[in-house]
This record gives structure tokens, sequence and C-alpha cells, in this order.
């Protein structure tokens, strides 16, 4: 055998696949798709030999259904058992490598008769007995393998290779504990979350690329404030802050370059009396800063430059304050003083315009500078200029950790979902025995018609005649019985409504015969008042006697009043 993997006809056609070189990648057949899993990664070595070279197959590459050890061993038993049907054999051989070599050396290969008997829970135990078919009751056997799911979803010759997607849900979980989203390896979410990332770059080409997904300041803080609420935007934020710091760096050590150019020297008193001699001669003027000399530069504006310094410096270390809580400062550079105050190393540096002379019809000679002249104390105008840095490093001081916006964003979600989850559960455990009763009443089912067929089997045609009418007409007192129900059910209801109506015509009735009698009294009263008012004598008294007021229950009162 050579160390270069044979080709065969039904391997040509795809040795070219540009993912091939991949570790762990097993090429397609003209039976099968590449097969590419988390297994074949961890088994590189054994992929690269090619004795993994035709081992996809459905039981690996059935989307969203992992094998178990049972099913892949009944799997290679009828193969085992297929490939004796064809190629029939009579003689006994070890299994493994010993006895092909020793046969193709033309020496003896000797074997024990027991040595193709496995025990149980072996490698090959599923060789011991080709006349049964296989079966184990070992747990182990009966775990879901998702290691062995073949991410490899399609090839096609122009498309090229396409992988499942992490996050699709497994079709059918047969198991209550079967792993949800078996595609969700580390590899696969990586390519995943890859491929995202470069089709956002790719759709934000014309305005920057990934990086111009931030919102702008025009769109407001409170934008800005969602996006870093996410992994991605806090990732653009860092790099940004990664890029400004870089900038700030950069443009500190071209001024430290600067300052140290192969012109410059370390700093000689100019002639004065503030040399440290006292003497107006002071040092020795020093190459090449003869060419300068400072003029009007005494203690008042050196106390005037150290003081906007001093303000640079403090804005300065502010910033630093922030890199340092965004974490893109390094410790190295920051120093502690005396006073326990934290500084970093650099260099502060303001831009004031100064004032150069030199003495006419002199030609070049030396130049005279007067410093910050803008701002010298005879002018009351002072110039503070800082050039704005190209990206915006700063950032809110009072950004909340991620751990806690993390844990504020999901908590909700989590404790819904582990209720969900019981919930499920809960509902998974009745669906279970439901369809157990299901099945039970189906099976009776079954037994019923299959007993009415042989009933009806042994009946000739005439007792099959009477047995169809015999239905019918059973059917039909059950129809009947339905109706009669409904119409006593009805007439119970009418009785109800005809004894309801009959206390309210009862209740007419008393309340009529009081208005007769009211009425009555009332009529007797009125013949009585008018004898009265006839009668000639004026101090006569009536005898006529107002009736009782009407009840107010009644509703005819108005009408008698």
């Amino acid at each position: 055998m050579g160390s270069a993997p044979a080709t065969f006809a039904h391997t040509a056609e795809h040795e070219n696949d540009p993912y091939g070189e991949q570790d762990g990648y097993i090429k397609a057949t003209d039976f099968s798709l590449p097969y590419y899993s988390e297994f074949s990664r961890i088994y590189g070595q054994t992929v690269s030999r090619g004795l993994l070279r035709h081992v996809n197959c459905g039981y690996l590459s059935t989307e969203g259904i992992a094998p178990t050890l049972l099913a892949l061993k009944q799997h290679a038993q009828s193969l085992c058992i297929l490939i004796h049907q064809l190629n029939p054999t009579t003689g006994l051989t070890e299994i493994g490598d010993g006895s092909l070599k020793r046969a193709r050396a033309g020496g003896s290969a000797p074997g024990d008769p027991l040595a193709l008997k496995a025990h149980l829970n072996d490698a090959f135990d599923f060789l011991s007995d080709l006349s049964t078919p296989y079966t184990n009751d070992d747990a182990n056997h009966q775990v879901p393998l998702t290691a062995l799911l073949n991410e490899v979803r399609a090839r096609d010759e122009i498309k090229g290779v396409s992988y499942h997607c992490p996050f699709a849900d497994a079709p059918k979980p047969r198991n209550p504990g079967d792993n949800l989203k078996p595609y969700a390896t580390h590899q696969n979410l990586v390519m995943h979350a890859n491929a995202c990332l470069e089709r956002l770059d790719h759709e934000f080409s014309t305005t920057g690329g990934l990086l111009s997904i931030l919102p702008t300041d025009e769109e407001g803080r409170e934008t800005m404030n969602h996006a870093r609420n996410t992994l991605l935007g806090q990732w653009l934020v860092f790099t940004q802050h990664l890029v400004g710091r870089m900038h700030e760096l950069e443009r500190s050590y071209n001024n430290a370059l600067d300052a140290l150019a192969s012109e410059a020297v370390i700093p000689a008193q100019h002639l004065s009396i503030v040399g440290p001699t006292a003497a107006s001669e002071g040092h020795n003027i020093v190459y090449p800063q003869d060419k300068y000399v400072l003029v009007n530069a005494g203690d008042d504006i050196f106390q005037y430059l150290h003081s906007i310094l001093d303000k640079q410096e403090t804005l300065v270390q502010a910033n630093e304050t922030i890199n340092k809580k965004n974490g893109v400062i390094g410790e190295i550079s920051i120093v502690e003083d005396e006073e326990s105050q934290m500084y970093t190393k650099g260099i502060v540096y303001v831009d004031i315009p100064s004032r150069f002379y030199r003495l006419a019809g002199q030609g070049r000679n030396t130049l005279f500078v007067l410093p910050a002249h803008n701002v010298h104390p005879a002018t009351a105008h002072t110039r503070l200029l800082e050039s704005q840095p190209t990206v915006v490093t700063s950032i809110s001081a009072t950004n909340p950790e991620r751990i806690s916006v993390l844990e504020r964003r999901f908590s909700e979600r989590i404790v819904k979902a582990e209720q969900d989850a019981v919930d499920v559960h809960r509902l998974r455990a009745a669906n279970e025995k439901m369809e157990k009763e299901l099945k039970t009443f189906i099976a009776e089912q079954k037994k019923l018609v299959q007993t009415r067929d042989e009933f009806l089997r042994s009946l000739d045609a005439k007792g099959r005649v009477k047995v169809k009418n015999m239905f019918q007409k059973q059917e039909s007192i059950e129809h009947l019985q339905t109706q009669l129900k409904k119409a006593r059910e009805n007439e119970q209801k009418a009785k109800e409504e005809l004894q309801k109506t009959k206390e309210e015509i009862t209740q007419v009735k008393a309340q009529s015969e009081q208005l007769k009698g009211f009425c009555h009294k009332w009529s007797k009263y009125a013949e009585d008042l008018a004898k009265t008012k006839q009668q000639p004598t004026p101090t006569a008294t009536s005898s006529a006697r107002k009736p009782e007021t009407i009840p107010e229950g009644s509703s005819d009162e108005g009408a008698i009043l």
C-alpha cells in the first residue's frame, strides 16, 4: 500500500475539491456528499491517511438526526452480510491486518477458530453471529453521537460546498435530552459568524466597511448607547478606540522625533544674567543653537507657558484615564509618583505662535525668537491651538460594564426560558400520555374493525344485506335518540318558560284586582263629594271619606290620578 490514497472510478471526479485541504475534510464520492464534522477534525491524521475516505453515508448525513453506536453496528453488520452474500468465503481470518499481510507474503495464516467470537460491547461484537440481526441494550449504545453529524449540507460544482446553519433546530428530536441544535459546534459557529461579517462588510463597502455600522454623532447618543449594548457594537467601539489611541500615539511619537532631531542638542543657557554663574557671558553657545537667540523670554512667560502646559497635561491625563478604563493602554506606560498620583509617560505640547526677528542688512545670520508673542503678558490675548483628532476616542466614563448589560438584557429571557422549558417538559409528558392512549384506542378500533370484517366475511350475501340494514337502522335509531333528547330539552325549556309566564300573569291579575278596588273607592268618593256640594246648607259637613293612595308598585297610578 502506498502512502497516498488510491484513486478509483467512483472518486476520480471529486479529487479536485478546493476544500479538500482543510483538516478533517473528506471529499465526496459518486454515492455520498463530502463529510466534515467535529469527529473528523479531531481525527484529522486518520482522515489524511485515507482510512475514512468512504465513511460517509445516510447514517452520518441525515439532517438533524445523530446516529447511535447501535445503529452504526447494525448498519455495519448488514453491510458485512451483504458483502458476504456477494463474495462468499469459506475460510477463517482474523480481524485486523496481520493475516492479510502474511497471506500476501506467502506465509501461513494460522488463526484461532474462536478469534471471531468477540465479547459483548466489543468493537466488532456484531461479527460474532451474522445469521441474527445485531441488537444491544447497553445504554452507551443508545446515546446519539452528535459529533458524527455531517456539517456539509450540499455541494455544487459552481457554488461549491454549503454547510448547515449552526442555529438550525433538529427537525425531529426523538428523546427529551437530545441536542436541539446539533450543528452548533465551535467551528461551524465561527464559519457562520465570519460569513455574516463578510456579508455586512460587503453591504457597507460604500460607506467604509464593517466599522461604518456604528451610528455617528448626528444620530444621537441614545442610538450609540443601544449599539454598545450589543457584542458587535462593543467590539467595533473597542476597535475604534484602539484606532484613535494609535493615532494619538503616532502623533506623540512624531513629536518626540521632532524634538530629538539631528539638529537638536541639550539646551544651553542663552546670554543673560540668568546663567549658572550669574555672569553676562553665561555658558558657551552650543552649535546649532547659535542660530537662534531667545528674546523677551523672562520668568513671566516661562511661568505662563508652564501654566498652559499644566492645563494641557490635565486634559491628556483625563483622556488617558478613559483609555485605561477602555483597556487600550498598557500598564507599563503608567507611572506613580510620591503623592500616589497616576500619570502616563509621554510628551505634553501646545501650539503657540512665536515671532522671529533678524537684523536688517545682515544676511542670513542669527534669528531672534520671541516665544508666544500673542499670549505674552504684554498682550491680553491668549490662544490655545489643539488640532482635533482624526478619530474621536473619548468614551463616557459612566458606561456600564458588559456583564451588567448582558445580565439586564437576558435575565428576564433566561427566567422565561426556564419556565418555558418546564412547561415544555410538562406538555411533552402529557402529549406522550395522550399518544399512548391514542395508540390504545387505535389498537382497539383495529381489533373491532377486524372482528367486524371477519363477521361480515362469515356471512352470505343475504346476511350481509341484513347486517347492513341493521347497521342503518341502528344509525337511524341513534339519530332519532339524539333528536328525541333535543326535543325533550326544548320541551323542558318551554315548560320553564310557561311556568314563568303563568307566574307573571298571576301577578298581573292580582295588581288588576287591586286597581279595580281602588277605582271603585275613588268612584264612590267622587259621588259622595258631588252630593255634598249639591246640599243648600253651607255649614253641613260632608260624610265623604277620601280613599287610600294607590300603592307605588302599581303601573296605572298616574292614569288613575
